[in-house]
């Protein structure tokens, strides 16, 4: 979150988020059903 989201959060709801770290990397496949693929390798 940014710093003003969280500037927002804590004054609307009167606390301090506590940050909980979920993920360091995420990686995501799209594919257009007009445009579909049988296999996605590594070098794709």
């Amino acid at each position: 979150m940014k710093g003003t989201e969280i500037e927002a959060f804590e004054s609307r709801y009167d606390y301090k988020l506590t940050a909980i770290l979920v993920a360091i990397d995420a990686l995501s496949a799209t594919v257009r059903q007009d445009n579909p693929i049988a296999v996605l390798t590594i070098p794709r």
